[in-house]
């Protein structure tokens, strides 16, 4: 496809996952380990955050190629989270970014969250501070084919909420629908790498949230 020459250089991107191989090849040193707010693992022992973060700014088959990544874990190695750790990960971006002159976050950041639960408005308040101070905020909208606005952080209206769609650009039949939906982006069979650098292709509304976090690193 075509992309902007910059191919998102100057825009990081936290990805708020089960982590990230930050030493692959793939990222070309691009990738650097933020925090880990869920247990004492130092690196990506699910393979999601990896195979998410490939998507957005992997050299092969990410859509911001020069985009930086930096990895909050927030998921364990069976890819699953409390919504306390979500908003722990939000928090650490927060204090990460936030400037107390300007009283806005750093420009061009970006968060992007392959994670769902039940509606949480603490954890979508927290969405939308970041919003607020000029983060983009990408969510997935999740697997259930039920509506988003039952889930958290595709609910928050601070937050970008990705549906799947498949090759024929048609909604899938497992992607979360309704009004809180804002964006469908490919999900069906969508090739990535792994934490170990195996190379496979999956299906879901978290494959499809990243290739928006691209997007939005190119504008």
């Amino acid at each position: 496809y075509r992309y902007p020459a910059s191919a998102g250089k100057g825009v990081t991107v936290y990805v708020l996952d089960s982590g990230i191989n930050v030493s692959l090849s793939e990222f070309g040193g691009r990738a650097v380990w933020g925090a880990n707010v869920i247990n004492n693992a130092t690196d990506d022992d699910s393979g999601h955050g990896t195979f998410v973060a490939a998507i957005i700014a992997g050299s092969s088959y990410g859509v911001a190629k020069n985009a930086s990544l930096v990895s909050v874990k927030c998921l364990d190695k069976n890819g699953e989270g409390r919504t306390s750790t979500v908003i722990r990960a939000l928090a650490f971006v927060f204090n990460q970014t936030y400037n107390n002159v300007t009283q806005m976050a750093a420009p061009n950041t970006v968060v992007t969250m392959s994670v769902g639960g039940p509606t949480s408005s603490i954890l979508n308040s927290v969405v939308n501070v970041l919003f607020s101070v000029g983060i983009a905020v990408v969510a997935a909208a999740g697997n259930d084919a039920d509506d988003a606005c039952q889930t958290s952080p595709a609910s928050a209206i601070g937050s970008i909420a990705v549906g799947a769609m498949d090759r024929s650009d048609i909604a899938t039949n497992y992607s979360n629908y309704g009004p809180c939906t804002n964006i469908y982006a490919p999900g069906s069979d969508i090739t990535s790498i792994f934490a170990n650098g195996s190379v496979d292709s999956l299906r879901g509304t978290s494959f499809a949230a990243p290739h928006v976090a691209g997007v939005v690193s190119l504008l």
